[in-house]
């Protein structure tokens, strides 16, 4: 092949092909900024919105290819999936359907990979931690703030008869 044809092809592959690339996407949560690192072909993510009654982000995304990949890294500080000290696992729905992922993981940061079909418009990752807001840790308060009330309770009628 000569010069100019390795050249055009390789030109016209650069022009159809859309590379990965690492990035970031931030979400407000009580008025605190967090970022989401994220590496991305043929998925462009419009914007992310936390709802912390269901401990879940909530991703807009265009995906641009028949099939765009995903990898996005949560630091455990922000958005983790535990019951008690223990691991859990994170649930993914897109436009309705449960979506399969890999993930890796350590000490700091959980890392979550999966493709989205052409035509998906959202996906939403559910989790038991966001931003120190956690619906396990709540019921873990509250059912200690029942007990205590309870026990109180108990103790002054102790006291009374």
């Amino acid at each position: 092949m000569s010069h100019k044809t390795v050249l055009i092809l390789a030109i016209i592959a650069m022009t159809f092909t859309y590379p990965a690339f690492a990035d970031t996407e931030s979400v407000e949560i009580n008025n605190t900024e967090y970022s989401i690192k994220y590496t991305s072909s043929g998925i462009d993510i419009q914007s992310v919105s936390a709802d912390l009654e269901i401990i879940s982000l909530i991703f807009q995304v265009t995906v641009i290819d028949e099939i765009g990949n995903l990898e996005i890294t949560f630091d455990r500080t922000f958005f983790d999936a535990m019951i008690g000290s223990e691991d859990d696992s994170f649930f993914i729905i897109a436009d309705g359907d449960e979506i399969e992922f890999e993930e890796t993981k350590d000490e700091e940061y959980r890392t979550l990979s999966f493709s989205l079909d052409k035509g998906t418009e959202d996906f939403e990752i559910f989790g038991t931690i966001l931003a120190d807001e956690s619906f396990i840790l709540e019921q873990e308060k509250k059912a200690a703030a029942d007990k205590a009330t309870a026990d109180k309770a108990a103790t002054d009628k102790a006291a009374t008869d």
